[in-house]
């Protein structure tokens, strides 16, 4: 991702938060993640 001074950002979720329990991925947090930094770089 770039940020306004066209510089790379990277973020950091964590495993835990992106898969809370083992084989599950949580996509609803992932795609409320998208949309908010999709909203922050407008």
């Amino acid at each position: 991702m770039k940020n306004k001074n066209n510089k790379t950002v990277i973020i950091d979720l964590g495993g835990s938060i992106v898969v809370p329990v083992a084989g599950e991925v949580n996509v609803e947090f992932l795609k409320n993640f998208r949309a908010f930094i999709l909203k922050m770089l407008k």
